[in-house]
């Protein structure tokens, strides 16, 4: 904190000044214990007082240096000697006989203060002896700040005394004290210096209402006192008197002792200089440690998240040597030690430290963010759990549908590749003219163009799964398995393959040549993790009469038949197959757990509460549409050899591209690693909702519903170009208002420096009740947190509220309010209103609505701070320049960093709705205008 001095304006003291003044007014210290500066001990910043003129330009009665004046006589028994006696090796003789020391510049001496009343030891020597004389404990105390070794001359023994000043009526007190305390001394020289208000001036007009007091008193020793007043004017300090006293030896030093009388007053001025530098060094290490341990606990709570996903690479704690025991990941969490920073104040090494924890944060989240799964924000599933990864690469190979109903291209596949996020790529074996009545034409494109599509993309963009449609005739067949064994050839694992084979339309026109039917069975099947054939293309796969598999025990042997040929998984779909409820359940009963698995979809099923069932139904009789799934290894893929997917019959005709659209889900499904009989749930749930919820479109058999899961996002994802959509969404939903907010008068005024001092004092005022309140609601907050991190993180800033609030005090102190005047002050409607209004959002909203309500002060602050910063606003001789240089200043600017990461990252983590954002949007509005009017009342007094 910087002296105080002629042109400084005030500035604030921390308690810890306060007690450490406290401390050598009444001398409650240790006994025996050196004076140690407090960490904040800055002694010329206390409130300005108006003081008497003690200006004194000379009081010698003549110029010889050994002429001594008659000391006026004054009952000052009441004050208490300064200090406790020196060994006797430190003590000098009054007889003026000790050997000369020449010029060496005088050691410093800073008072040893006993408890009031304690005895000490036997003096050994008379000044020894007034120096250890003690006071009554009740009564007040006199006693320096810092002494100076005595320097001895050629007979003569100077000594210096600092003392500080609480007013100027202090001087002649101390003055008086000084010549009673230590007769031998024939003079005691001083010079004082104080920083008071100009008459008629209240403190509140600036800088300028302040004026310097100084004066000296040779006290015979002419010139000894102007000399001392030189080098505190030099040293810039104010409030304080510094004592010289003289014992004359008897011989003369002629002009030399102006230097000696300097040296003592400089060594005692810079004592007091570097104490406060030092309180000053420590009180800026202090807070740099506070922001250090937030950060240590930022880093160590982002090394546990790593750890978790790296539970390989991560410390393993085993205790014992316990067969069967789960690992646990343990990272350290032991904060660092800050004893050689803080002991001593180490200013540059603790910012050293900082830009080291905030850079390894920043490497933290990086490493963080490449290992974490990244979700695919722009889409949110209703109906099923998708695993929060992607985009994976798919590739669909399979024919085309104008209409938008089945199909690749831009249809049913990549629709569903959309939907699911992730990102498909497609070769075209077949241009269709088709519409939801049925097919018009097949154009084959020649084989070698399908082959060079497949390698084109396979060299590009590795897919992650492969779904195969409509592959037309045995040469487009043959070329695509060709040019995939080729690519996947010399040990290459080929992704999950999905096989629709698609022979028959859902309207029953044939969309395979015959020709092709063995080739997909022989080599094509073989490769497949799952195979996908309705009841029609069943009988064509296993050369069935067509209607022959009319019954669920059918539709099970057929896919046990199917599984045969050699993939890994069948799944018959029964949508062409009339069943009920009480078919389910006779088969089940011939079954056993191992062999069948029956899972009943939402809606049906024995055990649908009955208040959810349609009217008129009955449990037994309900239409239902039986998907079968065969496993070859039921132990790894599944919970059975045979599971039924029961769900109810829709009566719809909308059923266009269900095939490709059910083969298309479960290709995604196992791009994202799901295994069969999960990937299967998945799937045939998204299938079933996409025909619940199809719209009605065309003449025939329309489409489905591909996009049913998804939702539209209010807040885009993050870009280079706009990284805080979601704050950036609020500032834009009211952004007349902000621009009132950021750019009010009271803010203009501010920055010109033309804002009326008491305008500021009132808001200063309101301002202070207003923190209480915000502290109250981040103790909300911590209660509302339902993670240690977030309640932590709330808990922290009402911590640093309280600290803030004491620095509040102070700063109020300097504009003339005292600490009573500011707990008396009542709250107004403006400042009831805005904290009101954050409370009772805190206790009806979540934690989220609570945080957006805080926000808007600050990001608001923030704002005007970089704003005034970037405008260049007026600072020098500007009385709000502290203000000014608080809210640009790089630990509120932070501050407001993490705020606004912290609300990027609540609404990535749980995108709003468009009602849950115009809730949100109607609180940060309301405290912007609550903000507002506080500015307001702020200039209307």
């Amino acid at each position: 904190m910087p002296k105080r001095r002629a042109a400084s304006p005030a500035q604030p003291i921390s308690a810890q000044t306060k007690s450490a003044r406290w401390t050598e007014e009444t001398g409650d210290v240790k006994s025996g214990a050196p004076q140690t500066p407090s960490a904040n001990n800055d002694h010329g910043d206390r409130t300005p007082t108006r003081g008497t003129d003690v200006s004194n330009g000379g009081t010698n009665t003549n110029g010889h240096e050994e002429t001594t004046r008659p000391r006026a006589s004054s009952n000052l028994s009441a004050f208490a000697p300064e200090f406790v006696p020196r060994s006797a090796s430190q003590s000098t003789s009054n007889s003026g006989t000790s050997t000369p020391k020449g010029n060496a510049t005088p050691k410093l001496v800073q008072s040893e203060l006993a408890f009031s009343g304690q005895p000490t030891s036997k003096p050994q020597s008379r000044q020894m002896s007034k120096d250890s004389q003690g006071s009554s404990p009740v009564k007040p105390v006199i006693r320096p700040v810092f002494k100076s070794e005595p320097l001895q001359i050629k007979d003569s023994t100077f000594q210096a005394r600092l003392f500080s000043l609480e007013s100027p009526a202090q001087t002649p007190k101390i003055l008086a004290h000084m010549r009673r305390q230590y007769p031998d001394f024939q003079h005691h020289m001083s010079g004082w210096r104080y920083l008071v208000l100009k008459p008629g001036m209240t403190g509140l007009e600036g800088e300028d209402a302040f004026e310097v007091q100084q004066g000296w008193d040779d006290d015979g020793e002419k010139k000894g006192g102007k000399a001392i007043i030189d080098v505190i004017e030099k040293m810039g300090l104010c409030d304080v008197v510094v004592v010289v006293s003289r014992q004359f030896g008897g011989t003369l030093l002629g002009p030399a002792r102006f230097n000696h009388i300097a040296d003592c007053t400089r060594a005692v001025c810079t004592a007091m200089y570097e104490r406060e530098k030092a309180a000053e060094r420590a009180s800026r290490v202090a807070d740099l440690v506070a922001q250090l341990r937030e950060w240590d606990t930022e880093v160590a709570e982002l090394r546990l998240e790593i750890a978790a996903l790296e539970p390989d690479k991560a410390k393993v704690e085993t205790g014992a040597d316990e067969k069967g025991k789960v690992p646990t990941i343990s990272v350290s969490l032991k904060p660092p030690d800050y004893t050689s920073v803080l002991n001593p104040p180490d200013v540059e090494k603790a910012e050293r430290l900082l830009q080291a924890r905030q850079k390894t944060v920043q490497s933290l989240k990086t490493a963080l963010e490449k290992k974490r799964p990244k979700p695919a924000e722009s889409l949110s599933f209703t109906t099923m759990s998708v695993p929060q990864s992607g985009p994976f690469p798919i590739l669909t190979i399979a024919g085309t549908d104008p209409s938008g109903g089945a199909g690749i291209q831009g249809q049913a596949d990549l629709k569903t590749f959309a939907a699911h996020g992730c990102y498909g790529t497609s070769v075209v074996t077949a241009l269709v003219a088709q519409n939801t009545q049925g097919v018009q034409a097949i154009h084959a494109p020649p084989p070698e163009f399908v082959a060079q599509q497949i390698q084109c993309v396979l060299d590009d963009i590795p897919p992650q799964a492969i779904k195969t449609g409509m592959l037309t005739d045995e040469p487009t067949l043959r070329a695509v398995l060709k040019t995939l064994k080729s690519f996947y050839e010399g040990g290459k694992t080929i992704p999950p393959l999905v096989v629709d084979p698609v022979m028959v339309s859902t309207s029953g026109h044939s969309l395979l040549e015959s020709s092709a039917n063995a080739l997909i069975k022989e080599e094509l099947v073989p490769l497949a993790a799952i195979i996908t054939p309705n009841v029609p293309e069943a009988e064509l796969l296993l050369g069935l009469e067509q209607g022959s598999v009319k019954s669920l025990g059918a539709m099970l042997s057929a896919a046990e038949e199917i599984s045969k040929l050699g993939p890994r998984a069948t799944l018959v779909k029964g949508g062409h197959c009339k069943l009920s409820t009480g078919d389910v359940l006779a088969l089940a009963k011939t079954q056993n757990a191992d062999a069948l698995y029956v899972r009943w979809d939402a809606g049906c099923g024995p055990d649908q509460p009955a208040i959810l069932r349609l009217d008129n139904a009955k449990a037994l009789e309900e239409e239902v549409v039986v998907d079968v799934l065969h496993l070859q290894d039921p132990k790894a893929d599944g919970v059975a050899t045979a599971t039924l997917f029961v769900r109810p019959r829709l009566e719809t005709t909308s059923t266009h591209g269900t095939g490709c659209t059910l083969s298309a889900a479960l290709a995604c499904a196992f791009a994202q690693g799901l295994n069969p009989f999960d990937a299967t749930v998945q799937a045939t749930r998204y299938s079933h909702q996409a025909i619940a919820t199809a719209p009605h479109i065309g003449k025939g058999h329309g489409p489905l519903n591909h996009t049913h899961s998804v939702v539209a996002r209010i807040i885009p994802q993050p870009t280079p170009v706009n990284p805080y959509p979601f704050v950036s969404a609020l500032i834009n939903s009211c952004s007349g208002l902000w621009r009132d907010y950021v750019e009010h008068p009271f803010v203009t005024q501010i920055a010109a420096g033309t804002l009326p001092a008491e305008c500021f004092v009132h808001y200063l005022k309101q301002d202070y009740i207003y923190l209480k309140h915000y502290a109250r609601a981040h103790g909300l907050l911590a209660a509302k947190s339902s993670t240690f991190s977030g309640a932590g993180a709330a808990a922290t800033i009402v911590l640093h509220i309280v600290r803030e609030s004491q620095m509040h005090v102070d700063y109020c102190t300097k504009w003339g309010v005292t600490p009573e005047e500011l707990e008396a002050t009542p709250e107004l409607p403006a400042t009831a209103a805005y904290a009101r209004y954050i409370m009772d959002v805190g206790y009806q909203g979540d934690d989220f609505m609570l945080i957006i309500a805080v926000a808007s002060c600050l990001l608001g602050y923030a704002e005007v701070g970089k704003r005034l910063l970037a405008a260049g606003a007026n600072t020098e001789g500007n009385p709000y320049k502290r203000w000014i240089e608080d809210y640009s200043g790089v630990e509120f600017q932070e501050a407001t960093r993490r705020g606004i990461d912290l609300m990027e990252q609540r609404a990535a983590q749980d995108p709003p709705s468009a009602r849950r954002f115009a809730q949100l949007q109607d609180v940060w509005e309301r405290c912007v205008r609550l903000e507002i009017g506080f500015w307001d009342m702020g200039l209307k007094i």
